[in-house]
């Protein structure tokens, strides 16, 4: 019985859904904009930026990091076999 109920609230959220969004899906193909432009266009929109990469500096390291986590889960499973 409660598995009847189910495809209910499914069929209420698909039909607001409907309502909500096809008719803007529409809209936009009737007024040909599908993809806007200051979003991620780069062909209608091309960047202006000079195309050069961004050097931030050396990275981390995380040596540390991998050390302290091997040893903490090698501990850990050490308590949970009791080896």
């Amino acid at each position: 019985m409660l598995k009847n109920k189910s495809y209910i609230g499914i069929s209420f959220i698909v039909l607001i859904f409907g309502i909500y969004a096809v008719p803007k899906i529409i809209d936009r193909i009737q007024n040909n904009e599908i993809v806007k432009g200051e979003r991620l266009d780069k062909v209608s929109n091309p960047s202006k930026e000079n195309g050069e990469l961004l050097k931030m500096g050396v990275a981390p390291n995380l040596n540390w990091l991998i050390k302290t986590m091997s040893k903490f889960l090698m501990r850990y499973i050490k308590e949970k076999c009791m080896c």
